[in-house]
């Protein structure tokens, strides 16, 4: 199984309808078969923002 790592970017853009990388993110979450990851610090960032 694949696993990719989320980062902060990523995640605000998949969240966020108004970012330039929306589309492409969601499409990318939806499609990716593997297993995404990330880091308390990564998800403490993002809640942040």
């Amino acid at each position: 199984m694949a696993h990719a790592f989320v980062d902060t970017s990523a995640w605000f853009a998949y969240v966020n309808r108004l970012d330039p990388d929306h589309s492409r993110i969601r499409g990318l979450f939806q499609t990716f078969e593997g297993r995404l990851v990330t880091s308390t610090f990564i998800f403490d960032e993002t809640v942040t923002l």
